[in-house]
């Protein structure tokens, strides 16, 4: 089993109930989707790029959107790794004030 097919699950179903997760909206699905995808190395390169774009695919196709701009999303994802604390605690917690219906 290469790298990818070992560890693309796991980040995969972090969203799914029986893992963890009770409910499959507000700002857990896609913080825990977006912190595994980054976290977990399922590719050589462009986990962080990659882990955002399913992170915001998972908003707009559940009906919500981000309503941070693209500089200041990529200031609190900067900040986030430079403290060493891009986790689904932050992360949520950002999900939640920067995301809209």
């Amino acid at each position: 089993m290469n790298r990818v097919q070992h560890r693309f699950p796991n980040a995969s179903d972090r969203g799914h109930p029986q893992h963890g997760l009770k409910r499959l909206s507000g700002p857990g699905p896609p913080a825990a989707l977006w912190e595994s995808l980054s976290q977990n190395h399922p590719s050589i390169d462009g986990n962080k790029r990659t882990a955002f774009a399913v992170m915001y695919t998972f908003l707009v196709v559940n009906g919500t959107r981000l309503t941070a701009s693209s500089d200041e999303t990529e200031q609190f994802v900067l900040d986030l790794y430079a403290a060493g604390t891009f986790d689904f605690e932050h992360l949520s917690q950002w999900l939640r004030g920067n995301v809209s219906v």
